[in-house]
């Protein structure tokens, strides 16, 4: 997963991505071949404990699409927490807090930008069927 999604580079061979050589692109280069390409779903989510649900999500919108108006990212980290039931939860600061949603559905609403490719780290790994489902739906529609 890191080597596709440009996090490492190649020691050997060639790793074309988008037509380009990810072991020879410069660090920056491989930054925003991953802001413009590549989601990433990992086992750890890594949520900002004083932060609420809605700023968790909104903060990789701030990274991978800079320039963009804080209402649309406001509405797109919205309509994220809807589509993994967290509606009504957007003010919440801890996961605890939320005891009703999975810790995989909140790694994919926290890392959903509409990438053309999305990484997984087995994002259903502790989910039970019903959810596991509803998570792999949101993936394919991505």
């Amino acid at each position: 997963m890191n080597m596709i999604g440009c996090l490492d580079t190649p020691s050997s061979g060639r790793y074309l991505f988008e037509g380009y050589d990810a072991g020879t692109l410069a660090r920056h280069q491989r930054a925003l071949l991953r802001r413009h390409f590549l989601g990433f779903v990992f086992q750890g989510f890594n949520l900002l404990s004083r932060s609420s649900a809605l700023e968790n999500v909104e903060l990789p919108l701030i990274y991978w699409h800079r320039g963009m108006a804080q209402a649309e990212r406001r509405e797109r980290a919205m309509r994220a927490l809807r589509q993994v039931g967290l509606a009504g939860r957007e003010r919440h600061f801890r996961p605890a807090s939320c005891p009703a949603a999975s810790s995989s559905a909140r790694r994919r609403a926290r890392d959903r930008h509409e990438p053309r490719v999305l990484l997984a780290d087995e994002p259903t790994g502790n989910l039970d069927t019903k959810m596991s489902r509803e998570i792999m739906e949101l993936t394919e529609a991505s």
